[in-house]
């Protein structure tokens, strides 16, 4: 036994002489044990990293967070406590729906922006009606879809 040991002063904090095993909490006994991994959690995280990713484009940006969100609940739900993972799922998800919202939202106050989608569609409304008043049916090649047993 060295000097510090004796004067009951020991380099390892942790370390205790009198009752090392319980009071060390680098205590070892669950190292060999696997940990389990929560399959919801891990996807409510990718998939809040995904949405904000895609935040831009506004379905997938919406539909991957409530999907986030969801595992998030789910991994709940089956019996353990919320996770660190699902949490970020859910605060990653929360602001892409919240950037998406607010993106689109902007864009459609931009008077240019607005105008031009105006005329866009009214221009694809106008071609879809004169195809349909036209009776028009160059775009459903019939053949095709008889020869190979479809129906229309």
């Amino acid at each position: 036994m060295d000097s510090q040991q004796m004067n009951g002063f020991s380099p390892d904090p942790y370390h205790n002489s009198n009752n090392s095993r319980n009071n060390n909490p680098r205590d070892d006994r669950y190292a060999g044990q696997p940990q389990k991994i929560n399959g919801f959690a891990v996807a409510s995280l990718v998939l809040g990293i995904l949405s904000i990713l895609l935040c831009c484009t506004v379905c997938f940006s919406i539909s991957m967070g409530a999907l986030s969100i969801l595992f998030a609940i789910l991994s709940k739900r089956r019996g353990t406590p919320m996770s660190g993972m699902s949490i970020t799922g859910i605060i990653l998800s929360c602001v892409a729906i919240l950037l998406s919202i607010a993106m689109t939202v902007s864009l459609f106050m931009d008077p240019d922006f607005r105008d031009a989608f105006e005329e866009g569609f009214m221009e694809g409304y106008e071609k879809g009606l004169e195809l349909y008043d036209n009776d028009d049916r160059s775009i459903l090649d019939s053949d095709f879809y008889f020869d190979n047993g479809l129906d229309l």
